[in-house]
């Protein structure tokens, strides 16, 4: 006599027009983080993040990294374990090919909401409206561009960084960007919002700079209360470049 083992699936919600089947339900309880078994590795994807990742290190430490990473590669063998049967695989093709829903987290306890994209976006949009919380702006991507080369070109004359640290730094163009979070504890459903800095015009300037903030992380006696009063002091600050 065999058993079926029974998944929980009452971490997925569905407040959207589609009809999931219990297939598609079981794929989805399985969190928006989970990794299907790889076929084959991707070296160029590899090689991308590996670069992006070590970027600041020094060379000792990137060269012992990238050992031991190519020591991986090499060692790594396909699996015959897959952790998607075939129903589950179909209905991760299925669930993808859904252009009008989307699957998002629920803005508190991790819940797995899938909505209409109509009404996903309505509702991104009607937050947006709020005057009072909200100010619609130019975008500033080419003043944020043109300062940046400015400083750059400037720190690069100055023998303060490299040409490769100054190509890098501007690098990338991309603004920032909003996803929602629906409050499914919430009549409606109403969204909180939240900007999505990753990977935009002044992360590699970001990471730069903290790349020096967590070195001086030891030595720093003063603490800073809140975001307020750290705005307030280093408003005051003069470097001198």
């Amino acid at each position: 006599m065999t058993s079926t083992k029974i998944e929980d699936t009452t971490n997925v919600i569905n407040i959207s027009d589609a009809q999931l089947t219990n297939d598609q339900l079981k794929v989805l309880a399985k969190g928006l983080k989970f990794i299907i078994t790889p076929k084959a590795l991707n070296i160029v994807d590899i090689i991308t993040n590996i670069e992006h990742a070590l970027h600041s290190v020094t060379p000792i430490i990137k060269q012992a990294a990238i050992a031991e990473i190519n020591t991986f590669v090499k060692q790594w063998k396909k699996t015959n374990k897959i952790n998607l049967n075939y129903n589950e695989n179909k209905a991760k093709k299925q669930l993808k090919n859904m252009k009008n829903i989307i699957i998002v987290y629920a803005d508190k306890g991790g819940k797995i909401i899938v909505m209409n994209k109509a009404d996903y976006i309505s509702k991104i949009e009607e937050k947006l409206d709020e005057k009072d919380i909200y100010e619609q702006v130019n975008d500033p991507t080419n003043l944020i561009k043109k300062k940046l080369t400015t400083l750059t070109n400037r720190l690069f004359k100055a023998n303060r960084i490299t040409k490769n640290l100054k190509n890098e730094l501007t690098s990338n163009d991309d603004i920032p960007r909003i996803r929602g979070q629906p409050k499914v504890h919430e009549e409606n459903c109403p969204m909180r919002l939240i900007t999505s800095t990753k990977n935009t015009i002044l992360s590699p300037v970001s990471k730069y700079a903290f790349s020096y903030i967590k070195q001086l992380r030891e030595t720093i006696e003063n603490t800073t209360c809140n975001t307020s009063k750290f705005i307030n002091e280093i408003f005051k600050v003069k470097i001198e470049y």
